[in-house]
């Protein structure tokens, strides 16, 4: 190489490492507005006077609070605040961890002020970690709310013993501060047509606001209104793949701290060290994973879950981009619609149609109601629109279709525009309608005295045959196995977080102990054998262990 064809190279390296800082701040930046609302509006936790002054400001009459550990709270909270909106009811929705017992007694000394909780119980009866405060100074505080006027929609699953306890426990709260009920407790069930709940309560209580409110028949009428945009697309003319490159890059690491349920120290990149079938000459498959966490500063404990953050499958976002005829590498924001929003985007923006649908949505669970509702007007066919309006009837005609065709046979996004060829809703009303893409959470199969830096994951492959034929891939359990292991060249580290369980072996390791398992659930029981032979040094007490009970 000539000197001239050096000095070159040398130039062109330095500009781009001073383009590659230089954007990263200003990524860093923007990123960080995004995570925080503006100045002008949102409250410091340790402050929440700014949130009172905006209510004033704003003449807000709602003011929805959330608590979410996996997006769906959230996601309906916001839908909620939007309808409402759009009623002519101004409302403000608020992170729960930006909330305290203080806020609601300002809110309880207004005269046309209504409160709305929308909270998810997580695990064994468990608040969300957001709003895990909130729940402590709502038991502890003796203040008075004697006018507040409230409603709360619980998020659960009744499988589940302490079933929305979070849920029933803020309502009997409130109730026993001298709050009054606006409309009766609802509990959601996550089994048993949740999202349908939700909006039948949320029908409900719109009516109630507005009478409450003394609106007039034009905001009466907008319940009978098509749905209307929450967020609105811009189209980013970043079209340099290099750049584009470094822009998912960060964007994808803050949506993974931003995603988390928990604290930003608890989360982290892990490696691949082992990923080896348990199930040898079989049609089924059983992973035996191990993690090395020893990069971090974190330490989980016997019991605990891990969160493991799996994306959508690269071949199913590909089809989407086919089949809605988009640019999967086109970059795009949307924006909230609404100026008052504390929510500015659905998701971290800008980013690009392939990262959006890869990263940040669900697109193999199952298309809601809501979803169908909102895009039936991109059915084109007059055959395939009454089939639609069928499906998401309330009709036992349509719960059966909805059922069957929906829930039954595992249909996904891709399978709904593959099955209704002229359903074409535009891709970034798709990206507002469709669930948050949640972390899927697994027991750590590991003992933390045995195995200190590593984690060890011991997870079935869910790969099964529907009634109708269709092959149905859990995400999740299907990305882990395909995992590369660290002594290989196209291996990667995985974004985990580690989630604490009152699951736990008794502290006296003289109490017998008895396990069963049956047929599920045996990783975290590995783990305590583990425990229970470290702690008695190889001579274990005794304990018995039933695999596969009947």
């Amino acid at each position: 190489m000539d000197n001239f064809g050096f000095y070159a190279v040398v130039v062109v390296t330095v500009v781009l490492c001073t383009t590659f800082n230089k954007l990263k701040r200003i990524l860093h930046k923007h990123l960080q507005k995004i995570r925080s609302i503006s100045a002008e509006c949102e409250p410091q936790r340790s402050n929440h006077e700014d949130l009172l002054a905006v209510i004033n400001r704003s003449d807000i009459k709602v003011s929805i609070f959330y608590g979410s550990q996996t997006g769906t709270a959230k996601k309906f909270a916001i839908n909620l605040g939007h309808h409402l909106h759009n009623c002519g009811v101004r409302n403000l929705v608020v992170d729960l961890r930006q909330t305290n017992m203080d806020i609601l007694v300002n809110l309880s000394m207004l005269d046309t002020c209504v409160a709305l909780f929308v909270v998810a119980t997580y695990g064994e009866g468990e608040p969300t970690d957001s709003a895990r405060h909130f729940m402590d100074n709502l038991k502890n505080s003796y203040q008075k709310l004697d006018n507040l006027r409230f409603a709360v929609f619980g998020l659960g699953n009744s499988m589940y013993t302490y079933f929305n306890a979070v849920g029933k426990s803020i309502d009997r709260l409130l109730t026993k501060h001298g709050g009054k009920r606006l409309q009766a407790l609802t509990l959601g069930d996550e089994v048993d047509e949740l999202e349908s709940t939700f909006i039948n309560w949320r029908s409900h209580l719109t009516s109630l606001l507005i009478g409450f409110f003394n609106l007039n028949d034009h905001d009466r009428n907008y319940l009978n209104k098509q749905y209307k945009r929450i967020y609105s697309l811009k189209c980013i003319n970043w079209n340099v793949p290099l750049v584009s490159h470094f822009v998912n890059m960060f964007i994808n690491k803050a949506h993974v701290m931003e995603t988390l349920p928990y604290e930003n120290d608890n989360y982290f990149y892990a490696s691949v060290v082992k990923n080896q079938e348990l199930y040898h000459g079989s049609s089924r498959s059983c992973r035996h994973i191990e993690l090395d966490v020893s990069a971090s500063q974190l330490r989980y404990k016997t019991g605990d879950h891990i969160a493991i953050f799996a994306p959508n499958p690269l071949d199913l976002v590909e089809k989407i981009g086919d089949l809605l005829n988009i640019d999967l590498n086109e970059m795009i924001s949307l924006d909230a619609v609404d100026p008052y929003s504390l929510i500015k985007h659905p998701f971290p923006c800008p980013c690009t149609y392939r990262h959006a649908f890869m990263h940040f949505v669900d697109i193999t669970g199952p298309p809601g109601k809501s979803l169908l509702s909102a895009c039936l007007d991109s059915v084109a066919d007059p055959e395939e629109s009454q089939f639609v309006q069928l499906l998401i009837s309330d009709s036992e005609d349509g719960k059966k279709l909805y059922s069957k065709w929906i829930l039954e046979d595992h249909r996904g996004l891709v399978d709904l525009l593959q099955d209704l060829k002229s359903f074409r809703p535009p891709a970034d009303l798709l990206l507002e309608l469709l669930n948050p893409l949640k972390p899927r959470l697994y027991s750590i199969s590991s003992s933390s005295l045995v195995h200190t830096n590593r984690i060890h994951i011991t997870a079935a492959i869910l790969n099964y045959k529907t009634n109708s034929g269709r092959i149905f891939k859990g995400l999740a359990t299907n990305w882990l196995k395909s995992l590369q292991t660290a002594d290989t060249q196209r291996h990667l580290k995985i974004p985990v977080a580690i989630h604490t369980s009152n699951f736990n072996l008794p502290r006296s390791r003289k109490i017998p102990v008895i396990m069963i398992a049956s047929g599920t659930g045996l990783a975290p029981f590995r783990a305590f054998i583990q425990e229970r032979l470290k702690m008695a040094h190889n001579k274990g007490d005794p304990q018995f262990e039933f695999i596969g009970v009947p």
